[in-house]
């Protein structure tokens, strides 16, 4: 790829307007232009020379004409305006690590120097200065980044409120994933907003300059949504340009699937997995989603341990979610990407998509930075457990088909999503596809309460074409009159919303061989709806399998660490990362949470002391790779096993101060004793002696009676 200051691209925006037509038809083969040449007639001169210039410039600079794969359409929008004017600053706002990490990869692969500024990014004097003079032509930046919280004012937002020359730089405003201003940044059915910085973009667009052109771009934007982000970001209906393609993936085949019983009954993944495994059978690359990181976990250990004891150590199945490290995520996405790679299947959360692998500079010079799961080759996606609303739930759905391979999108939801009344719903939902099949949620609400209007309905209307019901929902456009199960009956033209390149649309369609059997090597679970009975095998299948139910099994309670000797364990690897990190000779380009973050911090001072017996086992417990174990692995048990034997020591010194307490208290508690014996003793000796001496005392009186009586009687003889 040539360099955008080299002399190819000098001549080419050299070009006048009369002559750029001239080079696109001598530089261009007719079979490699984008557009035909009629689609050049509907545009004015100024609109022409434009178009000419930038299909010019993205061909000289390539080499090719750019044939842009699904997922990367959205950030070439964001190019081009770049290579027609290079001498200006873009500003693209980014909702997520990762997708700032892609934004600013993708952006260099055309030569443009681009930077990521989020939390993480260093307070480097030098850098910000580079900032500040503009060498930077693109500034990927999260919206946090441009407000104050709490008194806070990000080193961003006072370098645009300081420095008028530096915003007067700002020649363009992009909003990546548009569809966060809605999801994100206004509160919905009672819930707050999550991140609230997202629905005040329009501020910052009225500190900027509405003449700033402002580009909302986003793959999902339903009616619902759309209206949001145009009021959010103040957009000016009369002049707003809307550019609308179709979101029809006619390589995707559709499905659904009921999931038996819990979703913690991991039988139901069965099918991915077989036993017995085939030989020399290779996997189809498969992406399943989850909405917990416990289920995520375990399904991965599951799907391990079905698996033939040559191949449970061959990382086959990995799990992939925002609790786990960075070095972690990155290890596993550059496996998963790879078409070489060793894992087939990944469990990941939503969870995951938030997780930056690399600090900001690692992601112009290092490889291995999360990209987010925009992989080609990726057969099939499961949705496991059904998500919450239409928009998740077709983002998910994309992941897959995005090279030019086929892909299954298989949707399996709870029992109970059958069981709900939408005709008991009393509200307007009309206008909101994806409310909640109740008026109003709080943070403690279900899951069942929180599932939205249009994905029940997805899964209710049974005999309803998938690919039509998603086509509603966003109103996509098509060349037939469609139902509108969400709308009012509307007709639309022009693009082939239901068009399919599979060999099946999707699972609803009668009179057709589909059949999930066909796209797995092993036996989805079902029940018997009369007899309650479990069978590998659908009723239609005559070899199907007659199961046993699982026995519930007795939950095993694990030793963990007593709570109130963790809050000092925590403190202590607190003041280590801080300590390790000042020491870190990369500190400048990667945080402290390079090293551990607190989840991980948390979860160590949570186990039990028996259970940290080596460097290795805590690299184990964090999923953590050798490199990372070589690294802080031993540092960070020194200190673990330190704090241990400190509570070892200390248990022992209470365990003698309480045994000589002990010997102490029976010493003094026999001297007691024997104190008060003697008292008794003493007391009886002299209640023997008074008595002795009372009796010799009557025997005296007796005596001298008798002989007063002898005497008497003598005189009186």
């Amino acid at each position: 790829m040539l360099a955008l200051d080299s002399p190819e691209i000098h001549e080419i925006r050299k070009l006048s307007p009369e002559l750029l037509p001239l080079a696109y038809s001598a530089l261009i083969p007719e079979h490699r232009r984008p557009v035909s040449d009629a689609f050049w007639s509907e545009f004015n001169e100024k609109e022409q020379t434009i178009g000419y210039l930038a299909c010019l410039l993205l061909f000289v600079l390539t080499g090719c004409d750019k044939t842009s794969k699904y997922g990367q359409q959205l950030t070439l929008c964001m190019v081009l305006p770049y290579l027609v004017a290079p001498e200006t600053l873009s500003l693209v706002f980014s909702p997520l690590k990762h997708l700032q990490a892609v934004q600013v990869v993708t952006f260099q692969e055309y030569g443009i120097n681009t930077i990521a500024i989020n939390k993480d990014t260093p307070n480097n004097p030098d850098l910000w200065k580079d900032i500040e003079k503009g060498v930077y032509g693109v500034l990927v930046v999260q919206h946090e980044q441009l407000c104050t919280t709490n008194g806070h004012k990000p080193r961003l937002a006072r370098l645009i409120d300081d420095n008028r020359k530096f915003a007067k730089l700002i020649s363009r405003i992009h909003v990546d994933e548009a569809h966060f201003i809605y999801t994100a940044g206004h509160g919905h059915y009672g819930l707050a907003a999550f991140r609230p910085a997202w629905g005040r973009i329009g501020e910052f667009r009225v500190k900027i300059g509405h003449h700033v052109p402002t580009q909302a771009l986003s793959g999902t934007q339903p009616e619902h949504i759309k209206a949001v982000i145009i009021s959010s970001l103040l957009f000016d209906e009369e002049r707003l340009l809307s550019i609308k393609l179709t979101s029809n993936r006619p390589n995707i085949v559709y499905a659904t699937h009921p999931i038996v019983g819990e979703l913690s009954d991991l039988r139901n993944l069965d099918f991915l997995v077989p036993i017995p495994y085939p030989a020399d059978w290779i996997m189809p690359k498969t992406v399943v989603f989850h909405d917990s990181t416990d289920l995520t976990t375990d399904a991965a250990a599951y799907h391990n341990r079905r698996l033939p004891d040559n191949l449970q150590g061959e990382d086959l199945v990995a799990h992939y979610h925002g609790g786990m490290s960075k070095e972690y995520l990155t290890q596993v996405y550059d496996d998963f990407k790879n078409p070489d790679g060793n894992c087939r299947i990944l469990h990941a959360t939503e969870g995951a998509s938030t997780a930056c692998l690399t600090s900001f500079l690692s992601f112009s010079h290092l490889p291995g930075c999360l990209k987010g799961l925009d992989i080609p080759d990726i057969e099939v996606v499961i949705q496991y457990g059904i998500s919450r609303d239409m928009p998740t739930t077709l983002q998910r759905g994309g992941r897959g088909g995005r090279g030019l391979k086929d892909a299954l999108f298989l949707i399996m939801y709870e029992p109970w999503v059958d069981l709900i009344d939408l005709s008991e719903i009393n509200f307007d939902v009309d206008s909101d596809p994806d409310h909640p099949n109740v008026i109003k949620l709080s943070p403690q609400s279900k899951k069942r309460e929180r599932l939205g209007v249009a994905m029940i309905k997805i899964i209710q209307l049974d005999e309803a074409c998938l690919r039509a019901l998603f086509a509603a929902y966003l109103r996509d456009e098509t060349l037939q009159d469609l139902f509108f199960p969400f709308h009012k009956t509307i007709t639309y033209r022009f693009l082939p919303a239901l068009s399919f390149t599979a060999r099946w649309c999707c699972s609803r369609h009668d009179g057709t061989d589909f059949h999930l059997k066909n796209f797995f090597k092993g036996r989805l679970l079902y029940q018997d709806r009369k007899t309650l009975q479990l069978y590998y095998g659908d009723v239609d299948e005559l070899d199907r399998e007659e199961i046993l139910p699982v026995r519930a099994k007795r939950k095993v309670s694990i030793k963990v660490r007593k709570a109130p000797l963790r809050e000092t364990l925590v403190s202590r690897l607190d003041v280590w990362r801080f300590e390790a990190h000042a020491r870190d000779t990369l500190r400048s380009v990667r945080p402290s949470s390079f090293i551990i973050d607190d989840k991980s911090i948390a979860k160590l001072a949570r186990l039990h002391p028996t259970t940290v017996n080596s460097p290795a086992q805590i690299t184990l417990e964090l999923n953590e790779t050798p490199e990372w174990q070589n690294e802080w692995s031993k540092s960070i048990f020194d200190v673990i096993n330190t704090y241990d034997q400190e509570l070892e020591s200390l248990r022992k010194e209470t365990i003698m101060a309480k045994k000589v307490h002990r010997k102490r208290a029976r010493v003094e508690q026999d001297q007691a004793g024997f104190e008060e014996a003697s008292r008794d003793v003493e007391h009886r000796i002299r209640e023997e002696v008074t008595r002795c001496y009372a009796a010799e005392a009557l025997a005296e009186i007796g005596n001298g009676q008798d002989m007063a009586l002898r005497r008497s009687a003598r005189i009186q003889k």
